[in-house]
């Protein structure tokens, strides 16, 4: 079985904040393995780069929405928050349900509920978020 653009964007994500490679290179090198569908290289692509784009924008939200900071999070996890959180709120042909049930079937064994808890509480539509608190370091940044 082929592998998922989710699974993929993982362990890209995964690959770059633990030993700085390349996600298109982990993203390419599964795909030359026949391990993923063209489209599902495309979406997988897309999930990597918006999250790396938007990481302190997804971060901020997920830390509000889960009342948790950081060092709360394994790296696995806040990755998983991270990707789910960006095709929420991001691209508009995923939806809500099937985001958060390949988040769960990701997430490792002792953090599924937790996962599961903070997807249900966030809101699908963008618009739905509140404004970043005009003080934050993730205001200033933008």
């Amino acid at each position: 079985m082929p592998m998922t653009a989710r699974k993929a964007a993982l362990e890209a994500l995964l690959s770059y904040r633990k030993r700085a490679a390349r996600p298109d290179m982990v993203l390419d090198r599964l795909a030359g393995e026949g391990k993923m569908e063209r489209r599902e290289v495309a979406l997988g692509s897309n999930i990597v780069n918006g999250v790396l784009q938007n990481t302190l924008f997804l971060d901020y939200h997920i830390f509000r929405i889960s009342g948790r900071d950081e060092g709360y999070f394994d790296a696995e996890t806040i990755e998983i928050l991270r990707l789910s959180a960006y095709q929420l709120w991001f691209l508009d042909r995923i939806p809500a349900r099937a985001v958060v049930s390949e988040a769960v079937g990701l997430a490792p064994r002792r953090s599924k509920g937790l996962v599961n808890a903070i997807l249900r509480k966030m809101p699908a539509d963008i618009s739905a978020l509140p404004e970043i608190e005009a003080d934050s370091p993730e205001k200033r940044l933008s």
